[in-house]
């Protein structure tokens, strides 16, 4: 099925995703700089040449990297020692470090304007896709077949749902369940004030048109990748064992006194 809205000024899909989502985590200015900085240079980075390169003074580099430390958002590689005795370090984002830049670009970036910067999302998933193989590898995919709007989306609904480097494959379960759940909440909505001319109009406004031609290509583009496949079959899964689990309780309820031992064994 052909993809309409890709091509109108408001995308469906890309709403879908995140448009009710509100901004969180916002860092102090000297924090961003200096996560935007390493994020964006893709590289590991000593405090000499971070503090040369974006101006901020010694110690507020000092403070940004011990806070991004305890974060969780950068890790320290020694790589000798001065003269006075103390370790050299290298600082390289982690995987946590990496999708709260993205969550900075998105929501809190330095300038106004710079507001959602595709560029910059991009950039940090590109850069560091070594941290996140599946999810940073498959913006560039849905940049593709759905357009840059949709996979930048992606990118930021994952960051909401990873805080941590620890769960990598339950991440990204997470993260295409949480993908559908928000599709499937604009798609029962629109189902719901279709028929309202004014409420239909407030929600092409907000969302754009074409719920059912983005939802269908949505799906495509995930069964026919074989990474994404696989969480989307988890999906299912999911889906069903709540189903059964819903139909038991259902079925006590109709069954009444006497069902529970039946049904609790």
């Amino acid at each position: 099925m052909e993809l309409p809205i890709i091509k109108q000024e408001k995308n469906w899909l890309v709403n879908a995703l995140i448009g009710t989502f509100g901004a969180t985590d916002q860092l102090v200015a000297s924090q961003k700089k200096v996560l935007f900085y390493i994020a964006l240079k893709g590289t590991p980075q000593t405090k000499y040449s971070i503090e040369k390169e974006t101006k901020i003074n010694h110690a507020s580099v000092l403070e940004a990297v011990n806070e991004l430390e305890k974060k969780g958002a950068l890790k320290g590689e020694k790589i000798g020692q001065s003269r006075a005795g103390q370790d050299i370090k290298k600082f390289v984002l982690t995987r946590q470090g990496a999708f709260l830049a993205i969550k900075q670009f998105h929501f809190w970036p330095l300038h106004p304007k710079e507001k959602g910067n595709a560029e910059s999302i991009g950039k940090v998933a590109d850069s560091w896709q070594s941290l996140e193989p599946i999810l940073f590898s498959k913006w560039r995919y849905f940049e593709k077949e759905l357009g840059q709007g949709v996979g930048i989306a992606f990118l930021v609904l994952s960051a909401f749902y990873i805080d941590n480097d620890e769960n990598l494959e339950e991440d990204r379960d997470t993260v295409i369940k949480e993908c559908f759940e928000s599709l499937e909440n604009a798609i029962n909505y629109y189902d719901y004030i279709k028929d309202d001319q004014k409420m239909l109009d407030d929600y092409t406004k907000n969302y754009g048109r074409n719920a059912e031609a983005s939802l269908d290509a949505w799906v495509k583009v995930i069964r026919q990748d074989s990474d994404l496949k696989k969480y989307f079959v988890n999906y299912l899964d999911f889906l069903y064992f709540e189903a059964e689990n819903r139909l038991s309780w259902g079925q006590y309820l109709k069954q009444g006194p006497g069902y529970a031992a039946k049904w609790l064994i």
